[in-house]
């Protein structure tokens, strides 16, 4: 098997990282499905949020309530990473909004907002599913890359920048009329 280059290994140390994340906010999103059900048709404020840290069990997830109709579902623990190539630090997509849906007289609507909680929880697991697939086809990526990489460098070799520099211009000119 070929040894993964520099770029390979931080592209699946990042994917990896937010992949656990992920999986994180979805456990945290499970936390909050009988809690709901104890709110159901009752007013969300500082008592909900309190029910949910009691409820928690996932290590680092925090809920808080944003525009009394937003909840949001954080994972703190494994937001950031420092790149072994850079030296930086990273920050990973570490939290989901989940919409609460609030009747007119302000109450928590259960079927409405398990609604939402199930489509977070499927666009979470899609992009799961996508993000191992993006690290299986790395390599020919890469491969694909070293192709095109060279053929822009054949074409720069054969064409002079005068017609390239010519050509571009003229096109972009007939593309605005």
């Amino acid at each position: 098997m070929k040894e993964q280059s520099k770029m390979q290994r931080e592209f699946n140390m990042q994917i990896n990282r937010q992949i656990i994340v992920y999986q994180n906010i979805i456990e945290g999103f499970n936390t909050v499905i009988p809690v709901l059900g104890k709110f159901s048709n009752k007013v969300i404020n500082v008592r909900f949020v309190n029910a949910l840290k009691e409820a928690n069990t996932v290590n680092g997830i925090i809920f808080s309530i944003e525009d009394g109709k937003f909840l949001k579902v954080s994972q703190m623990t494994n937001k950031s990473y420092t790149s072994p190539i850079t030296q930086r630090h990273v920050y990973l997509d570490n939290a989901r909004y989940l919409q609460l849906v609030i009747s007119d007289v302000g109450r928590l609507q259960l079927n409405e907002t398990l609604d939402n909680l199930h489509d977070s929880v499927y666009q979470l697991n899609v992009y799961i599913n996508h993000c191992m697939k993006e690290i299986d086809t790395y390599d020919q990526f890469e491969n694909d890359l070293t192709a095109l990489i060279q053929c822009i460098k054949n074409f720069e070799e054969k064409h002079s920048i005068t017609i390239r520099d010519f050509h571009l211009s003229l096109k972009y000119y007939f593309k605005k009329f």
